[in-house]
């Protein structure tokens, strides 16, 4: 059997074989494709409104975590509260980003050749 003689067994045979298939009507197709559409668009505000709220807490929860290190002590005693520090990050910025505390940067002075 020759190349050509396969590839046209195997375009009539998979001919014969889409005849046999049940396609679904217009409508079925449309409503089929409404109803993942509208799971999926459901899908998604579910989990936006997830991602949101703990996104919210997860701020409140630092929010806290840091202004608590910066309250007058509970205690009768003079130590002052320390906020645990998560090393290599410092959350007590104002600009709202985390900055490494691990990375040493060197002042620039100005002279942009290394090699000297």
């Amino acid at each position: 059997m020759n190349a050509i003689t396969a590839v046209t067994d195997y375009l009539r045979s998979s001919k014969a074989e889409l005849q046999k298939v049940s396609w679904p009507s217009r409508k079925d197709t449309i409503r089929y494709s409404s109803l993942v559409l509208g799971i999926s668009l459901v899908v998604a505000i579910f989990f936006a409104g997830l991602d949101y709220g703990l996104n919210a807490l997860t701020t409140q929860l630092l929010t806290l975590r840091v202004n608590a290190g910066t309250q007058a002590p509970a205690s009768t005693t003079d130590q002052p509260v320390t906020t645990p520090v998560v090393p290599g990050l410092d959350i007590t910025n104002d600009s709202g980003t985390f900055i490494p505390t691990d990375v040493k940067t060197e002042p620039t002075t100005g002279n942009t050749n290394s090699a000297q």
